[in-house]
């Protein structure tokens, strides 16, 4: 068991190292928690969206007599959440870290290495289940003896991980050790990434109906569908005595939970052995097929372009053929507005409102309507350019390769220019699909729509070049794996919060204070356009140093 410990000690440095951050080259001890401090306050309004939640479902189920059977089918639910986020975590863990290599020849057992890598995956997961398990325990609070709750529910969140994670282990080394595409980490990625985003869409839309459902309508699908929910907790059996266990503080249902999440554990541990060894080896071999390039190739690759040209073409080549860059920096752009649009499409087609005669009711000769637009429009520029994480990422990505920026016959104003431009291509593309989705529902007229796309562009610039001297200033340079550089920097968290914020300033106080269209666009313009400018002014000037001095 020592050496267990001592593993499971050691790879936990790789998830704890990210509240270990920097700017510049001085450290701050206190940066890293202060900055998730700051992120958890932002998930204050999830949080009580949860607890509200969980306050009808105990309003409504406490009087019908049913609250131990719910519970279990919202702990069922947990577990499913969690099997499915785990299962694009796993293999970060398992298989594509790089010290696979170094644990197999050391004298380790194989259930101390699959233990110690199980735990770290754990670990991962329990932010997920205290997110929901939360506001439960708050929720509950009214409803039940705070003693046996309290120690139910913390049992509860020990446990519940466990089984949904041991799924998705298996699942993941039988992918592994039987088909070639998931040995391709890029692909697999790319794969999980697309299906995690359809799966947070759908639970978003359907999240948003809930909030229509009555009292009478929830009871009635409970009778209606125990035969769907028995199916769902007899995939997790142990959510059926936890949810008992919680909610009547039986005692024998919680000391059964707790033998079948040791059974599920123990068979895991048995099966890992004959799976996870055999599907690691020469998981660091390239899967890239080899091929001999023809003298066309070789002639069309080799034409000249201008420096500029060719190294933005550089970086979108980066973005568009690495699967982490592409999921993580570029697909959000894209699939925040048409989320955005299609939620709003979906709300107004089912409800009672007549979509056509809400759209007549907007009235776009009232100037105040239109400068309300205007400042709408400037916000949305900011907050959709926040979620392109292509500059703030861009020295990051470079990792030990940033050496590359420093021998390469390019001057830094150009390198940093080329970035900043690979990042912008991407805000606007994104832009223009927004505001076209928003044209195509509100049918506003050209130059309300015109004036709202130029209002949108400065922010696109601001917040390309603002994330970009976010990673200037402090670049995460050292991970061993790519995803670090992205999920795992705080850059990302920087601008996307800081966005939000300056987005909200600039969309009230335009809308306040701005009475007329066109005051409302050239004010607007000009102080988006003085923003924007000033950023590049600054990392144009601020990033020729501290790309001289940046270093490992």
């Amino acid at each position: 068991m020592s050496k267990f410990f001592s593993l499971s000690k050691v790879l936990m440095k790789d998830v704890v190292s990210v509240l270990d951050m920097k700017f510049g080259n001085k450290g701050g001890k206190f940066t890293g928690p202060i900055l998730w401090g700051i992120v958890g306050l932002c998930m204050l309004p999830l949080i009580f969206v949860f607890y509200m939640l969980f306050q009808g479902v105990c309003a409504i189920f406490v009087p019908a007599g049913e609250l131990a059977y719910i519970t279990g089918f919202m702990f069922s639910i947990v577990c499913l959440v969690v099997l499915f986020f785990s299962i694009v975590s796993v293999p970060s863990v398992f298989y594509f870290s790089n010290d696979v290599e170094t644990l197999l020849p050391l004298p380790l057992r194989p259930a101390q290495i699959i233990g110690a890598k199980f735990f770290v995956a754990l670990t991962m997961e329990y932010g997920i289940a205290l997110l929901i398990i939360a506001p439960m325990y708050a929720a509950y609070l009214s409803y039940l003896p705070v003693g046996s709750l309290t120690l139910n529910m913390l049992i509860g969140l020990l446990l519940l991980p466990v089984t949904p994670l041991a799924y998705s282990s298996i699942i993941v080394m039988v992918l592994m050790r039987l088909f070639r595409f998931g040995r391709n980490r890029d692909f697999y990625n790319l794969i999980i990434g697309l299906v995690a985003l359809v799966f947070g869409a759908g639970i978003g839309i359907f999240s948003s109906q809930l909030n229509t459902i009555t009292p009478e309508q929830a009871v009635e699908l409970l009778e209606g569908n125990r035969g769907v929910l028995d199916n769902l907790r007899s995939i997790f059996p142990g959510t059926l005595f936890a949810g008992r266990a919680v909610a009547n503080g039986e005692a024998g249902a919680q000391l059964i939970n707790i033998a079948i999440t040791a059974g599920v554990v123990a068979l895991f541990l048995f099966l890992s052995k004959f799976l996870y060894f055999k599907s690691v080896i020469g998981i660091s071999e390239s899967s890239a097929p080899s091929r001999k390039m023809t003298k066309e190739e070789v002639l069309t690759g080799a034409r000249s372009s201008g420096i500029f040209a060719s190294y933005l073409q550089k970086e979108l080549r980066l973005l568009f053929r690495n699967p982490t860059a592409l999921m993580n920096c570029v697909l959000m752009v894209f699939l925040m507005p048409a989320l955005m649009i299609g939620s709003m499409a979906f709300q107004l087609s089912n409800t009672d409102i007549d979509l056509s005669g809400l759209l007549l009711a907007i009235d776009y000769n009232n100037p105040r309507v239109v400068s309300f637009i205007m400042a709408g429009a400037a916000a949305a520029g900011i907050f959709i350019s926040c979620m392109n994480l292509v500059t703030c990422t861009c020295i990051s990505r470079e990792g030990k390769n940033y050496i590359f920026m420093k021998y390469v016959p390019v001057s830094y104003r150009t390198q940093l220019n080329a970035k900043a431009a690979s990042g912008l291509a991407v805000s606007v593309a994104g832009l223009v699909l927004f505001f076209a989705g928003l044209e195509i529902i509100f049918k506003a007229p050209l130059t309300v729509f015109l004036g709202a796309l130029i209002l949108s562009l400065p922010g696109g610039i601001l917040m390309n070049y603002l994330g970009m001297l976010i990673d200037l200033a402090k670049p995460k340079l050292v991970w061993d794996n790519e995803q670090r550089a992205v999920k795992q920097n705080v850059n990302s968290v920087i601008l996307i919060f800081g966005g939000m914020f300056l987005a909200a300033v600039i969309g009230v106080v335009g809308g306040i204070f701005l009475k007329t269209p066109l005051t409302a666009f050239v004010t607007l313009l000009i102080v988006t356009g003085a923003l924007a400018f000033g950023s590049m002014q600054m990392v144009l000037t601020m990033g020729e140093s501290y790309l001289e001095k940046l270093n490992v």
